[in-house]
Parts: structure tokens; C-alpha cells; sequence
């Protein structure tokens, strides 16, 4: 459809500006810009110095803290870590005994078995002695009980 068309120089027509008028504004607001940025700058300086130094001293103080609690984090795990493997070795060493008492009381009562054993072992032999004795003799006879007087 139609659209909007640009605007266009119409015949015979100069342009408003010119081109030297137009590069000596923008060279006077160029000139005028830097003036401005440039006035400022001595002020500017003297407060960012000071402000950077300021900044400066902060960051020199916090490194400072922030060394000095490492260390002492450092410190503190070192020492943690030493009470650790002493109690370790504590533990080790009280577990070594202990293995050491039960192994000793598991001895005694394999001794204690084997003796019982040993003892289960005579009694039984005496017992097969006894029952083969009593299959060779036979047993007495009963005696009649005397007849009972009635009164």
C-alpha cells in the first residue's frame, strides 16, 4: 500500500546551514567541551588521590585481618588435628589390650573346654566299663520276703 515517503531537497532550493557554519559550531562545542572537562580535572584528581589512598589502606588492613585470622584458623586445625591422632593412638591402644584380654580369656576357656572334654571322655569309658561288667555277672536272685503273720 502506499506508504510515507522521506522528506527530499526540493529543486532549486539551498539548504538551510552550511558547511563551514556547521563545522565551526561543532568546533566551538568541542573547544568548549574540553575546556570544561579539563578545568575540573585538577579538584578531581586531588580527591580521587585521596579517596584511592584511603581505598588503598582499607584493602591493606583487611589482607591484614583477613592473614592473621587464617593463621590462627590454621593454628587451631593444626592443634585439632594433633588431639585427633593422639585420641586415635589412645583408642588404638586401648583396643590393642582389650584384644589382647579377650584373646587371652578365649584361651582359658578352650583350655577349660578341652579339659571338660577330656573329663566327658573317662566318664564315659568308665560307664561302657560298668554296663559290660553288668551284662557279664548276672544279678543275684531275689529271696522271698518272708510270709507277713497276720495278727
Amino acid at each position: 500500500m502506499l506508504g510515507q515517503e522521506p522528506a527530499r531537497a526540493l529543486p532549486r532550493q539551498a539548504p538551510l546551514g552550511t558547511a563551514g557554519a556547521d563545522r565551526a559550531a561543532s568546533g566551538g562545542v568541542v573547544l568548549l567541551l574540553a575546556a570544561l572537562l579539563f578545568g575540573g580535572c585538577a579538584g578531581v584528581a586531588d580527591v580521587t588521590g585521596t579517596a584511592t589512598q584511603t581505598d588503598l589502606y582499607q584493602l591493606r588492613a583487611d589482607i591484614t585481618a583477613v592473614n592473621q585470622t587464617a593463621q590462627r584458623a590454621r593454628t587451631e586445625t593444626e592443634a585439632l588435628a594433633a588431639q585427633t591422632e593422639q585420641r586415635a593412638r589412645e583408642r588404638a591402644a586401648a583396643d590393642e589390650q582389650r584384644t589382647q584380654t579377650l584373646t587371652e580369656r578365649l584361651e582359658t576357656l578352650t583350655t577349660a573346654v578341652s579339659t571338660l572334654a577330656a573329663r566327658i571322655d573317662e566318664l564315659t569309658a568308665r560307664v561302657d566299663l560298668l554296663n559290660r561288667q553288668a551284662r557279664i555277672v548276672p544279678p543275684p536272685a531275689p529271696t522271698p520276703a518272708p510270709p507277713v503273720a497276720s495278727a
